[in-house]
């Protein structure tokens, strides 16, 4: 998602000329601002670099997974707030895992999740890990945010 100061939420997409992205990744939904010129991005080596970056006015921006963004924040509050402004470009992620191998893994992983439930859930509560649909709707709720106006690839 695109995290922005929270200050800043909502001022659209013209307003962010400097993202930072974790090294390694790509900000694949910024592809046309970059290749256009209008906006320069920064590979930083860690969360934490990339959110005091942020939090400094070094970047406008900067493209993380939500849920490890907020997790780094706990542990350094001094970072300030932010918040993931849903009408500039983002990615859902989701993780999975595949192989052409192993499918005993797939097997064996797929019964852990259904027997582990529980203990799953209790671990996504206490590191406030939120399931993608309900982070969306919560934070098109908070931030006034309608189908039409969150951003959308083209």
């Amino acid at each position: 998602m695109t995290l922005v100061k929270t200050d800043n939420l909502g001022k659209g997409i013209t307003h962010i000329t400097k993202l930072a992205t974790p090294d390694g990744f790509s900000p694949v939904k910024w592809e046309q601002q970059i290749k256009n010129g209008t906006v320069k991005v920064t590979g930083v080596n860690s969360i934490y670099d990339g959110l005091n970056l942020l939090q400094s006015d070094k970047v406008d921006a900067l493209d993380v997974e939500y849920n490890a963004a907020k997790n780094v924040a706990r542990r350094f509050p001094q970072m300030g707030s932010f918040a993931a402004d849903l009408t500039l470009p983002h990615n859902v992620v989701s993780f999975s895992l595949s192989t052409l191998r192993h499918p005993e893994i797939i097997a064996e992983l797929n019964t852990f999740i259904l027997s582990e439930s529980e203990s799953i859930n209790k671990i996504k509560a206490k590191y406030g890990i939120e399931d993608t649909k309900q982070l969306i709707e919560r934070l098109m709720e908070e931030q006034h945010v309608s189908a039409d106006t969150r951003w959308t690839p083209l």
